[in-house]
C-alpha cells in the first residue's frame, strides 16, 4: 500500500501538470518552441508609407485637422498620357510605367462593369462619351497641339487624352463650396492647371495613414491652400478617384492603391 501511495503521488501531480498546460492552451510546435493559442492576438497597425523624414512633400493644418501631401509640379502638357486600365486591371507595381513616367497619379471613376464613368479619349480615339452629372462636372483634356484644358466644360477641337470627372474644386481661381448628401474621409487624389498653362498632380492624405484624408467638401479649400503653400497660381483644380482607387507615384514615393484603378495620368520623362 505504501509503494502504491508512493507512485500515485508522482502520477496525479503529473496528470495535475498535463491538465494546468492543456487548459492554457499550450502546444508544441515540434521546434522546441511553446506557444499558446488563445492568447489575445497582437494588433498590428497597418503601416504607413515612409515618404520623406516630412513623411511626405508638406503638410497644411485646415480646421485643426492636419494633413499631408505629395505634389509633382510644373509638367508640361506636351508630357502629359493617359493610360486606359478598365479592361486590363493591373496594379501599379505590375506594370512597367516606372520605366515611362517621371511620374503618375490615378484617373477618373469607373462603373461596376469597369467601364468609365463620362467622357473619354486616348490617343485621339473618343472610347466613351460624355454624361450630365452634377458630381462628374469636370473635364482634363490635352489638346493636339499640347495644350492642357481642365474645366467645367468639354473641350472642342483635336483631343488627343481626355477624361470627365469630378466634381471641379477650383473655378477660375475661385474655391468651390461643395454641398455633399454622403461625404466621407479618404485619400483623394488632384489634378490642377496653374495660370502658366502646366499641370500638377496632386495626393492628400491623412497624418496619421494614408488611406484616409479630408472629405470632399474639405478638399476645395485644402487644395487652394495647398496651392498657395506651393507657390502654385491655380486657375482650375479638379478632384480624380480616391480612396481605395487612388495611386500616386515618384521614383521616391509609392502610395500603393487597394483595388485597380481605371486609368493613369502619366507624366513622362
Amino acid at each position: 500500500m505504501r509503494i502504491m501511495k508512493k507512485l500515485t503521488v508522482p502520477i496525479l501531480l503529473v496528470v495535475i501538470l498535463t491538465l494546468v498546460v492543456l487548459s492554457r492552451g499550450y502546444v508544441d510546435s515540434g521546434s522546441g518552441e511553446v506557444k499558446s493559442e488563445k492568447l489575445q492576438p497582437i494588433l498590428t497597425p497597418v503601416p504607413t508609407q515612409v515618404l520623406s523624414e516630412r513623411n511626405g512633400d508638406g503638410e497644411v493644418n485646415l480646421d485643426g485637422q492636419n494633413f499631408v501631401y505629395v505634389i509633382e509640379k510644373n509638367i508640361l502638357p506636351g508630357k502629359l498620357k493617359l493610360i486606359p486600365n478598365y479592361g486590363q486591371k493591373e496594379f501599379t507595381r505590375e506594370t512597367s510605367l516606372d520605366q515611362s513616367c517621371r511620374s503618375l497619379i490615378n484617373g477618373g471613376f469607373y462603373g461596376t462593369s469597369n467601364e468609365p464613368i463620362g467622357w473619354l479619349v486616348i490617343d485621339g480615339k473618343v472610347i466613351s462619351s460624355d454624361k450630365s452629372s452634377s458630381l462628374f462636372n469636370g473635364f482634363v483634356a490635352v489638346t493636339a497641339d499640347d495644350k492642357l484644358s481642365v474645366g467645367v466644360s468639354k473641350p472642342n477641337g483635336d483631343i488627343r487624352y481626355g477624361l470627365q470627372t469630378g466634381p471641379v474644386l477650383i473655378n477660375s481661381g475661385r474655391v468651390q463650396i461643395l454641398q455633399m448628401e454622403r461625404d466621407k474621409n479618404a485619400r483623394r487624389g488632384v489634378i490642377l492647371s496653374s495660370r502658366d498653362g502646366q499641370a500638377t498632380f496632386l495626393m492628400v492624405f491623412a497624418k496619421l495613414s494614408d488611406q484616409l484624408g479630408p472629405t470632399l467638401t474639405e478638399l476645395p479649400e485644402l487644395v487652394y491652400l495647398i496651392s498657395k503653400q506651393e507657390g502654385i497660381d491655380p486657375d482650375y483644380a479638379v478632384n480624380l478617384d480616391g480612396g481605395s482607387a487612388s495611386v500616386f507615384w515618384r521614383k521616391d514615393v509609392y502610395l500603393e492603391e487597394t483595388v485597380p484603378v481605371g486609368s493613369w495620368w502619366c507624366a513622362e520623362n
